[in-house]
This record gives C-alpha cells, structure tokens and sequence, in this order.
C-alpha cells in the first residue's frame, strides 16, 4: 500500500513546483488599490477614452492611442479636437503621478486631474499649456462655481522633455507637486468626493483657437497610484 500511496503525493510537489510563482499577487500593484501603469496596452478594466465635447472642440477615442510603451493623446493637423483618457475607478486618499510630456500645441491645455460631476463640484486640476514657457495653472473646485486657481512656473520648457506631476489628496488637503519639487499645498476647499483620474489635451475657449498645422500628441510614459493616508501622517 505504501508505494501505492506515494504517487499522487508526488504529483502534488511536482505540480507545486511548475506553478508561476507571479500568479500569487500582481507585481505592478505597490498597494492594494494602487497601480502602475506602463502603457503597453490600453487595458479596458483601468481606462476609458473620453468621448466628448470641450472647449472649442471634441475629445475624441479614436485620438487616445497606445505605442512603444507610450500613452499618445493626440492633436490632429489643422483641427481643434484633442483625447482624454478617464481610470474606470474612482479614487479617495491618493498619491497619483503622471509622467508625461505635453503636446507642442501653443493653444491647448494638457490636463492631469481628479474629477466627478457635476461641474463646479468636485475637481482638483493640473493644467500645462502646450508652450515653451512652462506655465502650469493649479485649481480645485468644492461646490463653488468660482474655482480658486493659482498659476505657476515650471522653470523648463513641458513639450520638450517627460516630467512628474503628482498631485496628493487626503482628507481636507491637497499637494501638487512637479519632479517631486512641491509647489503648492491647500487646506480647505478640497473636495472630499470620490473622484476620477483623467488625462487630456484640449483646446479651451480662453485661449486662441489656433489649430496645430501638424499632428502632435501628449506624451504619457507611466501613471503611478498610491493609495494610503498623506505622506508622514
């Protein structure tokens, strides 16, 4: 009886060995409820593409590409449409960063921001305009039409190079910071709702309304998120 027993055990250790060892837990979530995104495909469980209108034109999916490891939100030649990417899930306490870089279109805005509706509610934005002058535009929104905005500069030129913009949320406070350097924190007016992740590139009505007479894109290289309480707290 005993060899007769002795099969099927080693079956079982045979078997144990041959399992990948990655199928226990997922190695690019740094925390439950977190993620990092590399970009070598668009995964329809995390992201869909925005399709709608904005600004002066539409954001459009068929613009919302993915590449060599790259997320391109593209600006069509000669038009005022643009491409936005939204996460399927929403966020609370979170420490998100988008490695990008913005698209050369002087009259575009690149958005990295969290956001539910309805507009004026609940918002917390980073917006890069498409220029060598890296000026960057702070803003959040808590249930008050009047949003409170502070600009800044980025001291190098966004469309040149891929940069961090991270923005940090807890409860009441918000951070937002770029190449881990912090440029801004609030205390109040930050929304406490549930809010998604978006990114895009768009042509807003404040500004010009000049087409780019050549096909450019935002270029988005990685989206880390963290979940957890505020750093040190």
């Amino acid at each position: 009886m005993r060899p007769a027993r002795r099969a099927p055990l080693l079956a079982l250790v045979l078997l144990l060995a041959l399992t990948p060892a990655c199928e226990a837990a997922p190695v690019d979530d740094p925390a439950p409820g977190g993620f990092v995104e590399e970009f070598d495909r668009l995964d329809p469980q995390r992201w869909t593409a925005g399709d709608h209108a904005l600004g002066r034109g539409r954001l459009d999916p068929r613009h919302v590409r993915v590449a060599d490891g790259r997320l391109e939100l593209v600006v069509p030649a000669g038009g005022l449409d643009g491409a936005e990417l939204v996460s399927t899930a929403p966020l609370t306490t979170a420490t998100v960063t988008a490695r990008l870089r913005v698209a050369a279109v002087p009259d575009a805005l690149t958005g990295f921001f969290l956001y539910a509706p309805p507009d004026h509610a609940h918002e917390i934005d980073v917006e890069i305009l498409g220029d060598p002058r890296g000026r960057v535009l702070f803003t959040t929104y808590d249930g008050d039409p009047t949003p409170r905005t502070v600009e800044r500069t980025l001291g190098f030129d966004p469309t040149a190079d891929a940069h961090d913009c991270t923005i940090t949320r807890a409860p009441g406070r918000v951070a937002f910071a770029v190449d881990g350097r912090e440029l801004l924190t609030w205390s109040d007016g930050v929304p406490d709702a549930a809010l998604h992740l978006y990114l895009n590139t768009w042509f807003p009505q404040w500004l010009g309304g000049r087409p780019s007479p050549t096909e450019r894109s935002t270029s988005v290289e990685r989206v880390t998120v963290v979940p957890g309480p505020w750093p040190g707290s």
